[in-house]
């Protein structure tokens, strides 16, 4: 089983065809699972990776019953058996931490040379000497980007390791953007100006104001970036392809939020926003045995239910209270109404206020203090899923949907502190129908 987790891309078809991007990714999703709807279940990477390894949403406090590692470990034994072991690949101090305080029996760091901190300023920032000392420009070749250094451990780790688990952990689009210029002219059109060439990652604010070609010019080098990871994913399947036991490995794919290319106001990182394209994780799920025909799930999935689908993977026991889903164990696609009760409402809540998404309707939730019942003028309100770049915002119009929302955050918020996603309300019909 092979996880590779945290790129940060949502680029699969932003530009013209998706094979001409991500071809590896295009070809698992023809082959797998693709999870439509899956979301963040927070902004903070601690507590994304906790989802991930636990089934718990990020809400959820006191003591939690499961974990990935410990749940392996328990089935398959301990470090190393004849079934194979778990291990963790990554490019992250942080995420290494985090696997070594819940219990991964091996943690493999990589450290890329170019991750100076100097070299991660966000365009437009200060610039520090030692940054003369490292790449001053795009990469000469795709292999020699820095998110390529993990990638190619991570495929000698492949080519020769011991079956089991092994999860890897990319920094992806937050490593400097250094692909290759012609990778970066690849996605121009002959009458644009050239691409960006520096490698900065971007933190650009964008208005009105704001030259057209400059926004092009960097969605270009996030398609090239996007390219590069892909070439990676490409050579990790041509590995384990080449095993003796390559029909046995399933693989899954996520990424903890999407890129903003300017869609609000932002380019790059910098600057967090509760919009959809930057809480969507692209999830791609392939079982050991591919689909005739990829399948696409409809339903609101989150972080943890990512989590409880790679348990069932890996024939892992889970506890029956537990906060994931199991999105392999579902029956067909079928309309909202018809959806698993529990897979119909998705929330995040951040500094910025809350983000709570129903099958028909986004919306963006100022905080308010409690008990107070004071102007809501800040709230957002989106349709689904017409609205797919949420730039149309209706909540002056609908304030009964609002209102419907705001009823419900308090709800799913008590049903996520204490575990018991079978206590999420029942929805109003009015945020059920997709048909207006």
């Amino acid at each position: 089983m092979v996880v590779i987790e945290g790129l940060g891309t949502n680029l699969v078809g932003a530009y013209g065809s998706s094979s001409a991007i991500t071809p590896a990714l295009d070809q698992m999703a023809s082959q797998g699972v693709l999870l439509d709807q899956c979301f963040l279940d927070s902004q903070q990477l601690p507590e994304q990776l906790r989802s991930l390894w636990t089934a718990a949403h990020s809400l959820q406090t006191g003591p939690l019953p499961w974990n990935l590692w410990q749940g392996f470990a328990a089935r398959w034994g301990g470090r190393s058996s004849a079934s194979g072991m778990a291990r963790l690949l990554t490019d992250s101090p942080q995420v290494a931490e985090l696997a070594e305080q819940l219990g991964c029996p091996q943690i493999t760091l990589i450290e890329p040379r170019s991750t100076s901190p100097s070299i991660l300023l966000p365009a437009g920032g200060p610039r520090h000497e030692a940054i003369e000392d490292l790449a001053q420009g795009p990469a000469e070749d795709s292999s020699q980007c820095a998110v390529m250094e993990l990638l190619a451990t991570a495929a000698a780790e492949l080519a020769s390791g011991p079956p089991g688990l092994v999860w890897i952990h990319s920094r992806g689009l937050r490593h400097p953007w250094d692909a290759p210029l012609d990778m970066r002219a690849q996605f121009a059109d002959p009458e644009d100006p050239n691409p960006p060439d520096c490698i900065e990652l971007p933190s650009i604010a964008i208005d009105a104001e704001t030259d057209p070609d400059f926004v092009v010019g960097w969605g270009q080098v996030a398609a090239a970036q996007a390219a590069v990871l892909d070439e990676g994913l490409s050579v990790l399947r041509d590995t384990v392809a080449q095993r003796p036991d390559a029909t046995a490995w399933s693989w899954l794919v996520t990424t903890l939020g999407g890129v903003p290319l300017g869609e609000h106001g932002r380019l790059g990182w910098g600057h967090q926003q509760l919009v959809g394209s930057e809480l969507h994780t692209a999830t791609i799920i392939v079982p050991a045995q591919p689909l005739a025909i990829g399948l696409r799930r409809p339903e609101l999935f989150q972080l943890p239910d990512i989590a409880a689908t790679l348990a069932g993977l890996l024939e892992l026991e889970l506890p029956s209270a537990v906060w994931g889903q199991n999105a392999l164990a579902l029956g067909a696609a079928q309309s909202p109404d018809r959806w698993l009760h529990e897979l119909r409402m998705a929330m995040l809540s951040g500094k910025q206020g809350n983000w709570l998404r129903t099958p028909a309707w986004s919306a963006i939730l100022e905080n308010l203090e409690a008990g107070s019942h004071g102007d809501t003028g800040n709230d957002q309100l989106f349709v689904k899923p017409e609205d797919r770049w949420e730039v149309s915002q209706i909540a002056d119009r609908r304030r009964d949907i609002v209102e419907l929302h705001r009823q419900l955050l308090p709800l799913f918020a008590a049903a996520a502190k204490c575990g018991q996603r079978s206590a999420l309300p029942v929805l109003d019909d009015d945020l059920l129908n997709l048909l207006r």
